[in-house]
């Protein structure tokens, strides 16, 4: 099918690692988690006048990988502008292709899409912003992207693992608080013949308890724009600023998809720590620690962890991360509402029900840059008709272990406890106008039920940090 060969944007965590240091809330322009990554001089074309600054940026990623049994390629192109009217008015603009015939890990995972991930159900991509200042504490984005919130490589709370979609968001800063309030229209495809939208709200606020030390407090709600009584559209009630208003209101029998979060991040210069820590949609009402049996592992206690450090030194920069996503988490009862767009989720790309530890390092020398990574699960996936809740996009009533409000004994890894192992590992040299790399894939997925193992190895050019081989 056409969808086989156009995949691969999906993998943009490649071996870029981590967010930039100096932000944690923001959209991105090119979907790639960078770390010390940084878009060369060399790769621009910049046109100045009095009036205005146009930037110009080419997006090329070629990709060719042979295992013992096939061979696979893999372009992606297009092009990156900017735009700047004044010290108020910026303009971004990106559009890219994809083409090729991929590897079968790839193939297998757009078969279980039936969406082209980061891209969505077509090979080109428009992305688009504008970003106005009204003041120095006041500024509005408007567009179509991705946003990211956190440091680490991995986010629990929003990150960038689906396709662009539609979005404002409102930025103030006054004194120690950021605050940010983010509108986005979002759709289901979980029907290929019934495409729904849905809408999101999402406020953070990020507080500088001290100059190296900072703590957010997070909130998202999701529901749907219409359904076969009522046609709701956009909820104006959701517009409210004031963070928490409306989770608060809905706490006790939330009609909608609504979660809750905090981050906290201490720098040390050249070290770094942060986490994230997640709630979702916790029913008070109806929770309860243990049933009359004394079996604990209600099913509704849904949240996600994660914990991480960042060092730096001149050569080598390293990151070690732990994130842990209960089962269900993310979910909903109604699974159009759940936390996702495009058939991807909004957080981490692996839905729920499992834990993970990342290890990346990037070791560079004037032209030429080493990096690994190391990816180690623990995940917990379905068998025929269960669900044991590593599937965001199945109805929560559907638990298994008795059902609604009835699932007790739930544990993380529950159901095919499946262990997966990725490591990538890449030689870069840079080159007056691209990078060229050669690398090495890994990708090992073994349970009772299956045994698979991959290795490839690629040889290419680009213009920008990207990997053909998705790390989970």
């Amino acid at each position: 099918m056409k969808k086989h060969f156009s995949f691969l944007i999906f993998c943009f965590f490649s071996f870029s690692l981590l967010a930039q240091t100096e932000r944690v809330f923001f959209v991105y322009d090119n979907l790639y988690n960078t770390f010390d990554y940084q878009d060369s001089d060399s790769y621009n074309i910049s046109f100045l006048d009095s009036k205005y600054n146009i930037r110009v940026s080419p997006r090329l990623y070629l990709n060719a990988a042979v295992n013992d049994s096939s061979a696979s390629f893999f372009a992606l192109y297009g092009f990156k502008t900017s735009l700047q009217f004044s010290e108020r008015l910026l303009a971004n603009l990106q559009v890219d292709e994809i083409s090729g015939n991929y590897n079968s890990v790839i193939n297998e995972f757009v078969d279980s899409l039936a969406v082209i991930p980061t891209y969505g159900v077509e090979e080109t991509r428009l992305l688009y912003n504008i970003e106005y200042k009204f003041s120095k504490y006041i500024s509005l984005d408007l567009g179509k992207s991705s946003n990211f919130l956190g440091k680490g490589y991995r986010s629990l709370l929003l990150s960038n693992s689906s396709s662009p979609y539609n979005h404002l968001r409102l930025s103030t800063k006054f004194g120690r608080f950021k605050y940010y309030n983010l509108y986005a229209n979002l759709v289901d495809l979980q029907d290929p013949l019934a495409e729904k939208k849905k809408h999101a709200s999402i406020h953070f606020i990020d507080i500088s308890i001290l100059d190296n030390l900072h703590f957010g407090v997070y909130e998202a709600v999701v529901w749907l724009s219409s359904d076969p009584e009522y046609n709701r559209g956009f909820d104006f009630n959701y517009l409210n600023p004031i963070i928490f208003f409306r989770p608060v209101e809905f706490s006790l029998n939330s009609p909608d998809n609504v979660l809750m979060g905090a981050y906290l991040n201490y720098d040390l210069n050249r070290v770094e720590l942060y986490s994230q820590f997640m709630i979702d949609d916790m029913n008070v009402s109806n929770h309860a620690n243990q049933n009359q049996d004394g079996v604990g592992g209600f099913f509704q206690h849904k949240y996600a962890v994660q914990l991480g450090v960042k060092i730096k030194t001149d050569m080598i920069n390293i990151l070690a991360e732990y994130n842990q996503v209960q089962p269900y988490s993310y979910g909903h009862k109604i699974p159009d509402q759940n936390y996702s767009h495009d058939n991807q989720a909004l957080a981490h790309p692996l839905g729920a029900n499992f834990k993970e530890l990342v290890l990346i390092t990037n070791y560079f020398k004037e032209k030429w840059k080493i990096n690994t990574k190391l990816s180690l699960v623990k995940v917990g996936l379905d068998s025929l008709d269960t669900h044991y809740g590593q599937n965001i996009f199945d109805n929560d009533w559907n638990a298994s272990n008795d059902g609604a409000y009835r699932s007790y004994g739930n544990k993380n890894g529950q159901g095919v406890l499946t262990n997966l192992i990725t490591f990538n590992s890449e030689i870069s040299y840079s080159l007056k106008n691209f990078d060229f790399f050669v690398s090495l894939y890994y990708r090992k997925k073994h349970s009772d039920l299956l045994n698979q193992n991959e290795v490839w190895y690629s040889v290419g050019l680009r213009t920008f940090p990207f990997s053909a081989f998705p790390d989970y």
